[in-house]
């Protein structure tokens, strides 16, 4: 079996998510090719990255080096996250190869994700997703649900009777992910928070990009400095900030956007943070009842909607729930958490997921 996964919109390798922060849809490519390929399978990436190589036994490709014969020579080729009917229909009059479409936004859009009659099927990451697309899928095009999965860094954290809560250390409320998950209402929550838990901490990964003005991005970003208990980190490697979530006790997610997975909450759960999110799009079924979510208006519609949640009552219920987290004896908090660290580590293991991918598309 040889696998092509292209992307129109990012410049990376399998190695990129190790080395630096790279966002959700592009890093599930990198892991789940590197997963495939310890499962037997040949996994070649074509980006917009300009240089050919290799990297953890993945073969990189630029988009100028697919002749005929390459094209030809692979078994399916899986478009991610983004794709142009262009493209997509150039391809197909060059190959007979089965095309893919890795759906990673809620819903289809145009011009760039399109329902388009030329793909085999579309891939989804949740039933949410699958279930609010089904009506504009062509038919006969397949659409199976694999759900995305958690960083490498993210599995080892906990050996199998290792106690979880003595890895955490003061009392610290961590933020990973894009903007977009609810960074804007972050200056407002962490004093709301602070004035009824005064030695909570907050750790701030992410980086700080909330607009395409960069006057607007400085400001914001010496907003955030400005807070007291704040550590602003930016964006960093997944194996540093699998080592961070480790000793974090709470991760906040004041999420307005329309998740079909959540990999930040993913990786979380299997930190072992007890979650503070709202039960909007897909978080609840990524949650697995693990997390506190809050309930929001408008929790299943596939447009982002940032102005939907009002930060005073995301303060107000994530100041409740870590109140009540914190009154539970250690023993239930433990179980909790272990629980929770099991499920995260086997249901959203890559390997787990490869094997899932090598068997539906029949390799």
């Amino acid at each position: 079996m040889h696998l092509c996964f292209m992307d129109i919109a990012a410049a990376y390798d399998a190695q990129t998510p190790y080395t630096m922060g790279l966002g959700g849809t592009q890093a599930a490519v990198c892991y789940l090719s590197a997963a495939l390929v310890k499962a037997g399978a040949q996994v070649t990436l074509v980006n917009q990255k300009r240089e050919a190589g290799e990297a953890l036994g993945v073969r990189q490709l630029t988009p100028e080096a697919l002749d005929d014969d390459t094209l030809q020579s692979f078994s399916a080729i899986i478009v991610n996250g983004r794709w142009t009917e262009e493209l997509v229909r150039h391809l197909k009059q060059r190959t007979p190869t089965p095309l893919w479409a890795w759906m990673h936004e809620a819903c289809f859009q145009t011009p760039y994700i399109l329902p388009l009659a030329e793909f085999a099927g579309f891939l989804f990451v949740s039933e949410w997703q699958r279930h609010l697309n089904a009506p504009l899928v062509p038919k006969p095009a397949k659409s199976p649900v694999i759900s995305n999965g958690i960083a490498p860094p993210f599995h080892t954290l906990f050996l199998p009777n290792e106690k979880i809560l003595s890895a955490k250390s003061a009392p610290t409320a961590v933020y990973a992910g894009s903007s977009k998950r609810g960074l804007l209402q972050l200056p407002e929550i962490i004093p709301a928070l602070r004035a009824k838990h005064p030695d909570l901490l907050f750790e701030i990964y992410n980086d700080g990009v909330v607009g395409t003005d960069e006057n607007e991005n400085r400001e914001f970003r010496e907003k955030l400095l400005k807070l007291e208990g704040l550590s602003y980190l930016g964006a960093v490697s997944q194996a540093e900030l699998a080592a961070r979530l480790k000793r974090a006790s709470y991760f906040l997610s004041p999420n307005t956007y329309p998740e079909t997975f959540c990999i930040a909450l993913a990786e979380a759960m299997a930190a072992g943070c007890f979650c503070i999110a709202t039960a909007r799009a897909a978080l609840p079924s990524t949650a697995h009842g693990f997390a506190a979510l809050m309930p929001v208006p408008m929790a299943d519609d596939p447009s982002w909607q940032p102005d939907s949640l009002s930060a005073a009552d995301f303060s107000a219920f994530a100041t409740e729930q870590i109140t009540q987290w914190q009154a539970r004896p250690a023993e239930g908090r433990e179980k909790h958490l272990r629980a929770q660290v099991d499920f995260a580590r086997t249901h959203y293991d890559w390997g787990k997921h490869a094997a899932e991918w090598k068997k539906f598309l029949g390799c």
